[in-house]
């Protein structure tokens, strides 16, 4: 069930430039793309959803909550549990083995191959955590885009986006934008999704927003990427967002963090707090 299921089997190869990635059309066999696609839950999330990302209108329904949906379409319950389960995370690892081992070394990369795997919120927490979530974006007009050019969270290992593009969809742009970062990144703001300033990086590729298309990359350091622009779009755009990530304190890398929302006061107490909670865990 789970090869048939996999967004991976379509995938030969990877392209290890700019940053290790693979994107491939006809993802899925066209039957379970197209059963999908009929059953996917855009009517519930608008309905239910009303609490969009910060910054940015799109809805998320993520793994926990959509197993708890008792609507939820069966190949739909098929398709969550294997993208969080340990053999998908494996599958991932063994796409990426070198370059995960030129990344984060031989220790953290035993820990990907042997760690326990909890879908997030879906019981005892494990050494690694996944997710598979619904993505809804509002259309956004006046060249505006969902996703400015950005990098995710270190804690993150990898990302996988599949495309489910309406049929009735006949806007431009949404498409998925691989970047090369040319300087470098001395410091993210949480608060703006840790964007980029254009100046330190290049759009290299662009991988068109198609029905059934998949794009996965490892979240090394400066893998900057964006989605493109929509121009006059009527229809919302539809993803599925597949990730994985560490649990614990391990990151993918490391850069300081701030976040411009918060005042310089609560900024450093938050440093000490953290600072402090490290020692604690050393044992003073």
């Amino acid at each position: 069930m789970g090869e048939r299921l996999s967004c991976l089997q379509a995938v030969r190869s990877i392209q290890t430039d700019p940053y290790p990635h693979a994107c491939v059309e006809q993802a899925l066999p066209d039957a379970l793309y197209q059963e999908l696609e009929a059953t996917f839950p855009e009517q519930w999330m608008l309905e239910r959803i009303q609490r969009l990302d910060a910054g940015s209108p799109t809805r998320r329904l993520k793994v926990a909550e959509a197993m708890q949906w008792g609507d939820l379409a069966p190949i739909w319950v098929d398709f969550l549990r294997f993208h969080t389960s340990s053999d998908y995370l494996r599958d991932v690892v063994r796409l990426f083995e070198p370059q995960l081992l030129r990344a984060i070394g031989s220790e953290q990369l035993h820990q990907l191959w042997q760690g326990s795997v909890t879908p997030r919120r879906m019981g005892p927490r494990g050494d690694l955590v996944t997710d598979c979530q619904f993505v809804l974006n509002e259309p956004v007009g006046a060249e505006a885009t969902t996703q400015p050019a950005h990098v995710d969270n270190p804690k993150e290992i990898y990302a996988g986006l599949l495309y489910m593009r309406k049929p009735e969809d006949r806007a431009a742009g949404g498409d998925f934008t691989v970047h090369r970062l040319d300087q470098p990144i001395r410091r993210l703001d949480k608060a703006t999704g840790r964007q980029l300033p254009s100046a330190l990086h290049t759009p290299v590729r662009t991988i068109p927003y198609r029905p059934n298309t998949f794009c996965l990359f490892l979240n090394v350091f400066g893998a900057v990427h964006s989605v493109s622009p929509r121009l006059q779009p009527i229809e919302r755009r539809r993803s599925i967002n597949i990730i994985g990530e560490f649990a614990g304190r391990q990151r993918m890398w490391k850069r300081p963090e701030y976040d411009s929302r918060l005042s310089r006061s609560e900024q450093l107490r938050q440093r000490v707090w953290r600072r402090m909670r490290r020692l604690m865990g050393r044992g003073g």
